[in-house]
């Protein structure tokens, strides 16, 4: 148990800290009885976790389950040569109380899943997300928005980074699914391993997001609120983002309760909804059956890839009927079948969706069958109806 009052030598340690204004001695002991969960103990945090254990943080708590490799030392800055082979939460905590002999650890030497997460989350004050998969980072996004726990997250690719506070104790507050509604294909989001990182970047993110969870700690406002930083290490170009809510999150569904947190490979889907399989899409193609396909994600998807129809982002789905074809079947699509779900479901509401399809899997499926854009793209007319010659 971390004692409130701090010792005469934790008065001296943190001395710098104390003649802050917007920390002081109150600030301090807040930090010391602090308690703040870090899942996942890799190149983001290794570096969140020395600079709070540095900081005086009273509880530190860990979820890793990885071994360590050779070619994480580049930048997972708590290893060394001799721990190659170790785990790498052990490895870690070693470390860690080496810097701070009075921070208490609590281990977690285990991958974070829909069974475990709510026990190890619950137990703390605010949680970092420092892991590398978009399956974890909607599973913290969403168990902290229902536990009400402060999430400070960061991703990192080759040399970009961003950087966020969710704070669903607050309904201002955004949150991961309105930044990313589904996850994008896979090719279009490499890890590490796959895309490479400059080692020094999760270093500067890492740092970041313990500065953000020590203004947290002291009630130090953030000009993060509301805000995504975006940085490029290149050209170190820095920018703050406006995020706007996204009402159609299904975090913000009435009634939404921890239960309804599931994986995102089955997230928030209607079953009620008619699920098109991409091969009989294909089949209709090649029929030259008459139907209207409807892209419903944002400009900045279409951009990256698009297989065409009419544009309508899900966001005005609602105000679309005046576009809608009713004498040919609509099929709605998206990253992944999530969100063309959800508009097959507001179609339905209005009393318009009986003849509307959800195609399953989405342009994520599209590019898993290795289907080409192009091909499909070129035959639509403007209204998205299938062009019959």
């Amino acid at each position: 148990m971390v004692s409130n009052k701090l010792t005469n030598d934790e008065l001296k340690r943190y001395a710098r800290h104390i003649s802050l204004n917007e920390i002081g001695l109150s600030g301090q002991q807040k930090i010391k009885n602090a308690r703040i969960l870090i899942i996942g103990v890799g190149g983001l945090g290794c570096p969140a976790a020395l600079y709070l254990a540095a900081a005086g943080i009273g509880t530190i708590g860990l979820v890793e389950n990885d071994v360590i490799e050779e070619s994480n030392l580049h930048r997972q800055i708590l290893f060394g040569n001799l721990d190659v082979g170790r785990k790498k939460i052990h490895a870690a905590a070693d470390k860690l109380l080496l810097l701070a002999p009075q921070l208490n650890i609590e281990k977690f030497p285990v991958r974070l899943t829909q069974e475990n997460a709510v026990e190890i989350i619950s137990k703390f004050d605010i949680v970092i997300d420092s892991t590398d998969n978009f399956e974890a980072k909607y599973l913290i996004n969403d168990l902290c928005h229902v536990l009400l726990k402060p999430l400070i997250y960061a991703s990192i690719n080759q040399f970009d980074g961003q950087l966020a506070v969710f704070d669903s104790r607050f309904e201002t507050s955004f949150n991961y699914r309105d930044l990313f509604p589904s996850k994008p294909p896979h090719v279009l989001s490499p890890n590490c391993a796959e895309a490479g990182v400059i080692g020094v970047l999760p270093g500067l993110f890492g740092c970041m997001q313990a500065n953000e969870t020590i203004k947290l700690i002291c009630d130090i406002p953030s000009g993060l609120s509301g805000k995504l930083l975006c940085m490029d290490s290149i050209t170190l170009e820095t920018r703050l983002f406006n995020v706007k809510l996204d009402y159609l999150n299904p975090l913000r569904r009435p009634g939404f309760t921890l239960h309804d947190v599931t994986e995102e490979k089955s997230n928030f889907i209607n079953t009620s909804v008619q699920q098109l399989e991409v091969t009989t899409f294909l089949s209709w193609l090649k029929l030259k059956k008459q139907f209207q396909l409807i892209d419903v994600r944002s400009d900045e998807e279409r951009q990256v890839i698009s297989y065409g129809g009419l544009h309508v982002p899900l966001i005005n789905v609602k105000g679309m009927s005046v576009s809608i074809r009713s004498e040919v079947p609509l099929v709605f699509y998206c990253a992944s079948g999530n969100r063309s779900t959800q508009a097959c479901a507001m179609l339905e509401s209005m009393g318009l969706g009986k003849n509307s399809y959800s195609l399953k899997g989405g342009v994520m499926e599209l590019m898993r069958q290795n289907t080409e854009a192009t091909q499909i793209f070129r035959r639509f007319d403007q209204h998205g109806v299938l062009i019959a010659t």
